[in-house]
């Protein structure tokens, strides 16, 4: 409507200074008359032809990426129209759940006559958490700055930012012959060194566990016995409780999510069945296993974690006991080792071992906390304390009790 309006009062003008050239007659007269003219056919080319046929293709560097690494997108502008283009602006709209991250990546590129440029953007040392593309943009104006033109294309990707791991090396996780661990059987029968001797051959055994070179000497079925292992089985519980972090630095939440990461893929390279559990809202628990596809998933849910849960922890912790496989052992990453913790954790103990794992320095914690930790070996209860995600492997070495536990 209002482009209609500016039409209608640029030919009103035209024609008023057309009839005054006319009458008047004279130099001056008739140049107000093409110099109005000249700009009337410029700015109608403008609004006509520069944003004519325009379209953007915009290619993200990859979908999924680790803390610390960069991010690049990158945009081609393609238009039909060789109308010259003095200036555009580029805005490709973003949502994160990081914070102080701005909601438009924006650029600028002086096209003028090109039919094709292009802009790329670059988000270096990435922030765990989700990053969406809704939509691109381009604004552009003529050289007056008189109007303004604007395109807009959806742009729909999702990009996901999981936690930084480290390499962890000597963890040796709480296990008992009830809980923790389960014993399993070897099934790879080409392994020579599993098989630790022969049975008679019982109904239900596969064909596959027939030992024939003792069935030949014994002239009767003979089925092979494997070596017997313990196969470690973890639930890694994280705290996601607004009132656990609400008083302590913002990278105190990342470190913990960074500890869990790491020893998730330490289980998963090991082959120790492992599985996540947390409650937001309501309780989420993964399936349990020791594949590359369930390390994939347990960090795509990392990466979407944030401390949201109104539920104190304590509270959590009671409702996720009764959802960890019975014997499992619980690996808790949490700040919030309190008195009311401690209660809770009388009752969880007789289920599983728990290790638990603060994702502070001996001297961040407080004195209650310090005297909770003191509480919680007295019950078996094995507490590492891990400065820093650099300090994880000496913080949780076998035999020892986390950096500052031998100061109590």
């Amino acid at each position: 409507m209002r482009q209609i309006v500016a039409v209608g009062l640029n030919l009103i003008l035209l024609a008023a200074l057309y009839v005054f050239s006319r009458v008047q007659g004279g130099f001056f007269s008739w140049f107000l008359f093409y110099s109005a003219s000249f700009l009337s056919l410029y700015e109608w080319g403008t609004s006509a032809f520069s944003l004519n046929g325009v379209n953007v293709d915009c290619r993200i560097s990859t979908h999924r990426l680790t803390a610390g690494q960069s991010l690049q997108l990158e945009c081609q502008i393609e238009r039909k129209s060789f109308w010259p283009l003095l200036w555009v602006r580029l805005s490709v709209e973003t949502q994160s759940t990081v914070a102080n991250l701005p909601s438009k990546w924006i650029a600028i590129r002086l096209p003028l006559l090109s039919r094709q440029f292009s802009c790329r953007f670059t988000l270096d040392n990435a922030a765990r958490g989700i990053y969406t593309f809704s939509a691109v943009s381009i604004e552009t104006k003529d050289v007056f700055g008189w109007q303004s033109l604007r395109f807009e294309q959806p742009y729909m990707e999702r990009v996901l930012v999981v936690p930084k791991s480290i390499t962890v090396r000597d963890w040796k996780p709480l296990a008992t012959e009830l809980g923790g661990a389960e014993q399993t059987i070897r099934q790879r029968t080409e392994e020579a060194s599993s098989v630790v001797g022969v049975r008679s051959y019982q109904p239900g055994d596969r064909l596959s566990r027939i030992h024939w070179p003792a069935t030949a000497r014994r002239h009767m079925l003979q089925a092979k016995e494997f070596e017997r292992q313990l196969t470690i089985h973890l639930t890694f519980v994280i705290d996601a409780a607004v009132l656990s972090y609400a008083t302590l630095p913002g990278q105190t939440f990342e470190r913990a999510l960074e500890i869990c990461a790491s020893l998730m893929r330490y289980a998963k390279e090991r082959q120790q069945r492992f599985t996540l559990l947390y409650h937001l809202g309501a309780p989420c628990l993964l399936p349990t296993g020791s594949s590359d596809i369930l390390l994939i998933r347990a960090m795509d849910k990392l990466a979407e974690l944030q401390p949201r849960e109104s539920t104190p922890f304590a509270v959590s912790l009671r409702r996720l006991d009764s959802l960890a496989a019975a014997g499992s052992t619980l690996v808790i990453i949490s700040p919030a080792l309190t008195e009311e913790v401690m209660q809770v954790l009388t009752s969880v103990r007789r289920h599983h071992p728990i290790e638990w794992i603060i994702p502070m320095g001996y001297a961040d914690v407080s004195p209650a906390t310090q005297r909770c930790v003191q509480q919680a070996a007295k019950l078996g209860v094995r507490v590492r304390q891990v400065p820093a995600t650099t300090m994880l492997s000496q913080s949780i070495q076998a035999g020892r009790e986390g950096l500052g536990r031998e100061r109590y």
